[in-house]
């Protein structure tokens, strides 16, 4: 392939795309390839099957950290026609009987909301979140930075019994939180349910903090959807890279990285062509298609180091939970149950239901940790156009719910085939008693996507791992994805990863992505034309 490259990205999702479009502003010569048809890996928006006109988004919805971290403004992003619209409420949960509980920006309109079930726990709310939001911009500023040493967060916290208090989520579970804190069940239940559309289970120890920290962040900022999907952060990107000299090439299969004499220098398409990188390469896909496909294992090296890593990212674990997913392509938008008592519920983009007590989740969390077939429906709707109508420029609205469960169902991938349609359905039966209007000539077309279909779609999510490696605290932070190879590097010369599977994790926030771009301009020896994050 002809072109003369500096750098050389193996793959287009959001952080492939973030680390080019920051080297490219540097002044490097970036090429970006793609395999898919559309570029942007899980920041994707798809024409919906069976349903001329109607679009829908296939992995992320919810812009919690890109708006509000350095990569919106350090890009650009709104100079290169990315629109965010904020939400509010910010979620909802509906029940089978009573209100729905809404979550809005401002702290006192919501416990309102919790105040229908238990004033206690409005009050007990009201004080958890403003800790939430004064320990919000912390977490930022150690997302977007380099993984500092587990040592550092005790140092800082220890002296204050709010910092005590973190540290101890840092150690117990979410099940185990939410009781400490809360009495009623349809609070717990909503705060429980954020856990598994993250890949977690309610359950799992050390995760206590990030049920805290979407509390933080719905308050402090507020969540948002991107106009006319998600996908539109993969195209601003893609513009700051080729208004930068850049190229973004779709349908481009690599099917190797070039290394020789232990070093990267370039990749080798499907089709035999080379693309050479005189600099840098990047591995957007992630340290498992790195490790397992890109480059062969011999070209490792058998040195300590060499041998420590490719051992590490062969243990790095998927994610506890995997999404199956149905999608709706709709004449009207969901009515949900219990609107009767808060209207606002129809008009939120992110809304939970079916698990209404943590006995009903957890029995759901059961199925997914045995790797039974699901039994328990309900997780988390999502409906872009009641928040930006116009990703369906036909009038129509698309929304979609995710049901957690397991990737090896009856510990065996394959039966998802033969599931696909016996799960979807049910879970559309269920769905239905919580949004009636779901059935009849209201429903133009469905599509129902299993974790395995969501591993072939997306070659990066091994084992339909949305967040291409479990948020355990063994794996994050300093971790992730290898103790000692937290910084982006690999062991071979010039080539490094910028993906979900580096710190601090997975969405579409840019974070892994900036961080690399820092680490590799270092290298480089190249000046580093943005700031430092270290304050808000």
């Amino acid at each position: 392939m002809s072109g003369d490259w500096d750098v050389v990205v193996v793959g287009g999702g959001n952080n492939g795309l973030t680390t080019g479009a920051y080297l490219a502003r540097a002044g490097l010569r970036v090429i970006v390839l793609e395999r898919n048809e559309i570029v942007g890996g899980g920041a994707m928006t798809e024409p919906f099957p069976g349903a001329p006109g109607y679009f829908h988004n296939t992995h992320a919805q919810l812009m919690m950290w890109i708006r509000n971290g350095p990569v919106y403004s350090d890009l650009e992003l709104d100079k290169h026609g990315l629109e965010l619209v904020a939400l509010d409420p910010q979620m909802a949960m509906v029940y089978r009987e009573g209100p729905p509980l809404c979550i809005y920006k401002d702290v006192d309109r919501t416990c309102e909301s919790i105040a229908a079930f238990s004033k206690q726990d409005a009050q007990t709310y009201k004080d958890l979140a403003e800790s939430a939001i004064a320990e919000s911009p912390l977490s930022l500023i150690s997302f977007y930075n380099v993984a500092a040493p587990p040592s550092t967060a005790p140092l800082v916290l220890e002296g204050s019994r709010e910092g005590l208090e973190y540290l101890r989520q840092l150690t117990t579970s979410p099940e185990r939180m939410v009781d400490d804190y809360f009495e009623s069940e349809q609070l717990k239940s909503l705060l429980l349910a954020n856990l598994p559309q993250g890949g977690s289970t309610t359950n799992r120890m050390g995760m206590a903090n990030m049920t805290f920290l979407v509390i933080g962040l719905c308050h402090l900022w507020g969540m948002h959807c991107a106009v006319g999907g998600t996908n539109s952060v993969a195209k601003a990107l893609i513009n700051v890279i080729e208004s930068n000299s850049g190229r973004v090439l779709n349908n481009t299969h690599v099917d190797q990285i070039l290394v020789e004499g232990g070093r990267a220098v370039g990749a080798r398409l499907a089709n035999g062509e080379e693309v050479r990188a005189g600099r840098a390469v990047v591995c957007g896909a992630g340290h498992w298609q790195a490790v397992d496909h890109l480059v062969p294992r011999e070209q490792w090296g058998s040195d300590p180091d060499s041998v420590a890593f490719v051992h590490g990212v062969d243990r790095f674990r998927i994610d506890d939970a995997a999404l199956f997913t149905t999608h709706l392509a709709l004449s009207e938008p969901p009515q949900w149950i219990g609107s009767e008592h808060n209207p606002d519920v129809n008009r939120t983009l992110a809304v939970y239901w079916g698990t209404d007590d943590t006995p009903e989740l957890k029995r759901q969390m059961w199925d997914v940790t045995e790797h039974a077939v699901p039994t328990v429906h309900g997780g988390l709707a999502c409906t872009h156009s009641v928040a930006d109508p116009s990703i369906n420029p036909s009038g129509g609205h698309s929304t979609f719910t995710w049901l957690p469960t397991a990737y090896e169902v009856d510990d065996d991938p394959s039966h998802w085939d033969a599931l696909r349609e016996e799960v979807g359905q049910a879970l559309l039966r269920r769905w239905q008693s919580y949004a009636p209007n779901l059935s009849g000539d209201n429903v133009v077309a469905t599509v129902h996507y299993t974790p395995l279909d969501l591993e072939r779609r997306t070659i990066s999510m091994k084992g339909g791992s949305m967040m291409m490696g479990d948020h355990s605290p063994d794996q994050m932070g300093m971790f992730r994805p290898v103790p000692g190879w937290a910084h982006y590097r690999t062991p071979i010369e010039s080539l490094y990863v910028s993906a979900a599977s580096c710190h601090p994790f997975a969405g579409v926030n840019g974070a892994p992505g900036r961080n690399a771009a820092e680490v590799i301009v270092s290298d480089l020896g190249v000046d580093r034309w943005w700031p430092e994050y270290s304050s808000l």
